[in-house]
């Protein structure tokens, strides 16, 4: 039986190969104003640049959209720090959830391990509703090069659709 599942498996050839570690393609997005960076993200994901970020600004979102309806937002703000510290940035982008529905308490940011690109970094982890239903918000912010970049993730909760949960968990990470 182990001689039969090998050779069945060593011969198993795709329609499609591709030299590919992830389950899902990458999207790029590059900019060199106000930080000069490469955002990759899952090639589902859409990609919404705010045109009036402002001078020297950079706003966009990632939008996590399955059958119509958007299960996970990616929020991402990049400022020169002297105009946007770190709480000035979360409160405007809670002001924005806010107005789609959002409610909660929001915890003060904390200490946490760093990535290679962002160090120091700090993050707060909350519970949120939206009409009522439990959703999950977590923020990262870092400051680089003089430039505060804040990154926020917004969808369900763990226990109200962990499926959706994870991928969002999982683009956030990739961002990160």
């Amino acid at each position: 039986l182990a001689d039969a599942f090998f050779i069945a498996a060593s011969s198993i050839a795709f329609l499609h190969p591709r030299e590919w570690p992830l389950s899902e393609r990458l999207a790029t997005f590059s900019r060199a104003e106000p930080l000069d960076f490469l955002l990759m993200y899952p090639e589902s994901w859409r990609l919404q640049v705010d045109p009036d970020s402002g001078e020297g600004a950079l706003s966009l979102n990632l939008l996590n959209i399955v059958e119509d309806y958007v299960v996970g937002t990616i929020l991402i703000v990049a400022a020169p720090s002297e105009h946007a510290p770190a709480e000035l940035v979360r409160d405007r982008i809670w002001g924005e959830l806010s107005t789609q529905g959002y409610t909660g308490e929001l915890p003060s940011f904390a200490p946490v391990t760093p990535t290679a690109a962002f160090a120091p970094r700090f993050e707060l982890v909350a519970p949120v509703l939206r009409h009522n239903v439990p959703h999950e918000l977590r923020m990262s912010v870092a400051t680089v090069a003089a430039t505060t970049l804040l990154v926020a993730l917004v969808g369900p909760a763990r226990a109200t659709d962990g499926g959706p949960w994870a991928i969002n968990k999982r683009a956030y990470r990739l961002v990160l």
